[in-house]
């Protein structure tokens, strides 16, 4: 199962589940109190880090600064290098952040940040996949550190019945994913806070990709961070929980955190991240950035609460204006791609007007939520009859972990980790570039809340098309529609085409999928679960 899936159950368990559900009840919120919208800033314009992006911006006023950052272990390496490089503030806002290797490594970082008086705050959403209650009061016991959980499930006891029983409400989730210190440079993008987004451990790895920024873009993440902690959606953990942690049970989660932080650093995967080039020049406060415009897209806290077609609170419009605008190629990297039928018509409209329309998302084999496979095959053959060129990822290919030259990625295994498809990228006639947690999918459009900008720079734009058009043909299988001899153009059936060891390859059926991931498919697809996708 995915670390970022929502997990589906067989019907006669989802009414077991239901039934118990109601038993169990939805409980109730928290009000909110004064004390929770009381603003207290930090001044960060004297730190290293504003001074160091204010040098870099010289001469480019009104530009923010970019940098593509599509390897995992660099990724990581980046966060713990601006944790350990913090003066006044971290701001982090995740989807996921889980208690493995990568997690605790990376929150014992920013509990040592808090140590030297760095202020802060972490907000998470409540269902992807975070530690424990216990271990979020922990942190938040810490002078220096606030933790706020995003539309939180009533019932901590028994969250998981409680979301069922509040369904409606609780299956509105916060997505978004950044990583600000000290107000001047952030990381956005596709990652959350897990091994296997860094290109770690031994489960399935995603390929994906998120940018550095410095400069004004800055400022609007940090104002959209303000507005979803400060949202009545957000809660604070204190007042959540009913958990009350003594002054021995604290000392001990602390004494464990220590512990394994330690016994990490000495893996054999971790230890590389001490010599990552790119984590040793943030550490430096050397920043390689290309200047350009650059738009924060995002959307509003408002969106859990108001109607779903609402799109006065959505992302979708400024992207969907971007996209109105192209007149050549459009490609859209989505691993979570359900079209839908206003997303049908859009790439109908494209095709129309000649605009050259590529997608990428996971093949059935890499893909490990099947119930998005379902809801994505359904529009297959139409997006083919369109015009639309179809890529799907394999499921096993190598995920570079970095940009050093002999950073082979491996584990010391002998077998290789599956992969998965998990960043989400659009590029506009190769003059702008969007990188970001927005999946082409209506969940992500219409539920979940996102974010992401768009890079006005043709030069990131046209590297980051040249680099897919490159690894296309050796990592994922070009699907095509083949018509029936002597048939109408509707009539026709699926071809899978590989390059394998040097040799051209076509499947009939889809490559390397077992028989119980298509049977499960083929049951999915007969429920009405597009709206959740």
């Amino acid at each position: 199962m995915s670390l970022d899936s929502r997990r589906w159950l067989i019907p006669s368990q989802l009414g077991m589940l239901f039934v118990t559900a109601s038993l169990v009840g939805c409980g109730s919120l928290p009000k909110p109190r004064p004390e929770w919208s009381e603003r207290l800033t930090v001044d960060a314009q004297d730190t290293t880090w504003a001074r160091t992006a204010a040098r870099s911006a010289a001469g480019e006023p009104g530009s923010s600064g970019v940098e593509l950052v599509p390897y995992g272990r660099d990724a990581l390496s980046a966060r713990l290098a601006l944790a350990d490089t913090a003066e006044r503030s971290l701001d982090l806002q995740y989807y996921i952040w889980l208690p493995d290797n990568a997690g605790r490594l990376l929150a014992q970082r920013v509990l040592t940040a808090a140590n030297r008086g760095v202020r802060v705050r972490l907000l998470l959403d409540d269902v992807g996949g975070t530690a424990s209650d216990e271990v979020l009061l922990a942190l938040n016991s810490h002078t220096n550190v606030q933790v706020r959980i995003f539309n939180p499930i009533a019932n901590r006891t028994f969250r998981s019945l409680s979301l069922l029983s509040d369904f409606q409400r609780a299956s509105r989730r916060m997505h978004n994913k950044s990583f600000t210190v000290d107000r001047s440079v952030t990381i956005l993008g596709g990652r959350n806070v897990a091994e296997s987004y860094f290109a770690l451990g031994k489960e399935a790895r995603y390929k994906d990709i998120g940018v550095i920024l410095a400069g004004p873009a800055v400022g609007h993440v940090e104002k959209m961070f303000e507005r979803f902690w400060y949202s009545t959606s957000s809660i604070p953990i204190q007042a959540l929980s009913p958990k009350h942690l003594s002054p021995t049970r604290l000392a001990e989660i602390n004494a464990s955190l220590a512990a394994h932080t330690k016994a990490i650093t000495n893996l054999p995967d971790f230890k590389a991240l001490a010599s990552n080039e790119l984590g040793a020049a943030l550490r430096r406060h050397e920043l390689e950035l290309v200047w350009g415009p650059v738009r924060m897209v995002s959307d509003l806290p408002e969106k859990v609460t108001t109607n779903p077609e609402d799109e006065s609170t959505h992302l979708l419009p400024a992207l969907r204006t971007v996209a109105n605008g192209t007149t050549k190629e459009l490609v859209v990297v989505s691993p979570y791609f359900v079209p839908g039928e206003k997303g049908m018509e859009f790439f109908r409209s494209l095709r129309q007007r000649g605009v050259r329309v590529v997608v990428l998302t996971d093949s059935l084999a890499a893909n490990e939520v099947l119930a998005v496979h379902a809801g994505y095959r359904r529009y297959r053959e139409a997006l083919l009859l369109a015009g639309v060129q179809l890529w799907e990822m394999k499921p096993d290919i190598e995920i570079r972990t970095s940009t050093q030259q002999h950073d082979s990625g491996s584990t010391g295994d002998s077998k290789r980790p599956g992969s998965s498809l998990h960043g989400k990228v659009m590029i506009f006639d190769r003059q702008n570039l969007f990188v970001g947690s927005f999946n082409f999918s209506r969940r992500s459009a219409s539920l979940n809340t996102e974010d992401g900008v768009v890079v006005g720079i043709p030069q990131l734009a046209e590297r980051a098309a040249r680099a897919l058009e490159k690894w296309l043909p050796e990592n994922a299988y070009r699907v095509e529609f083949v018509p029936d001899p002597g048939a109408s153009r509707e009539c026709g059936h699926l071809v899978w085409e590989s390059k394998e060891n040097g040799r051209e390859v076509s499947y009939s059926r889809e490559p390397r999928a077992s028989f119980s991931r298509r049977l499960k498919v083929d049951l999915l697809s007969l429920l009405p679960i597009e709206k959740q996708l």
